[in-house]
């Protein structure tokens, strides 16, 4: 399938994948309670606009983006800024750091900084149940009087703390390695 790599103010990207030509079955699935011949109907009409390639018509999609953006620079919506970069390039496989993905001069990659940070998101959420669990186990610790406990249960909560401070997700290189960080505390 052909795509348009659009680059966002936030340095991001967004992918715009131009599809198939319309079948029957797309018409009747995008339009619940259409009938048989009012789906005919439509596709004969959606195929007779349809341009000869896909290509075309993602170049024809491409181009009138950059022209609305000249016309328009400040009509307000968030997608006026966004400026078409590349057509039918190479995604990255790995749609796990998808929000990390940005277009340069090797094509649209995984920015490993941003990459580090949604990783460390992912940790914070692993983290999040365990923490709950331990501030309620404190709390009960206290009402008892359990200081050694305590005590215990302040260092289990510190080195999930810690989890998202881990060195090697910093020191990951590729979306691979940074997926394999979890630390234990967090299994």
């Amino acid at each position: 399938m052909k795509n348009i790599v659009w680059k966002r103010p936030d340095g991001g990207v967004t992918v715009t994948t131009i599809g198939p030509k319309p079948t029957l079955a797309i018409v009747k699935s995008n339009y619940v309670g259409i009938s048989d011949k009012d789906a005919i109907d439509l596709l004969g009409h959606l195929l007779a606009e349809w341009p000869s390639s896909s290509q075309h018509h993602a170049e024809q999609l491409m181009q009138r983006a950059m022209d609305w953006n000249k016309i328009n620079p400040n009509y307000p919506n968030k997608r006026t800024n966004w400026i078409a970069v590349a057509f039918d390039v190479d995604l990255p496989n790995d749609k796990d750091f998808r929000n990390a993905w940005e277009h340069g001069a090797a094509g649209v990659t995984i920015n490993m900084s941003k990459a580090q940070e949604i990783h460390r998101d992912m940790l914070r959420g692993l983290r999040a149940p365990k923490l709950a669990a331990l501030d309620v186990a404190y709390v009960k610790a206290d009402e008892v009087g359990e200081a050694v406990l305590k005590k215990q249960i302040a260092v289990k909560k510190q080195a999930l703390r810690d989890a998202t401070a881990d060195p090697r997700i910093a020191a990951a290189t590729t979306p691979e390695q940074l997926k394999a960080v979890i630390p234990d505390v967090l299994t």
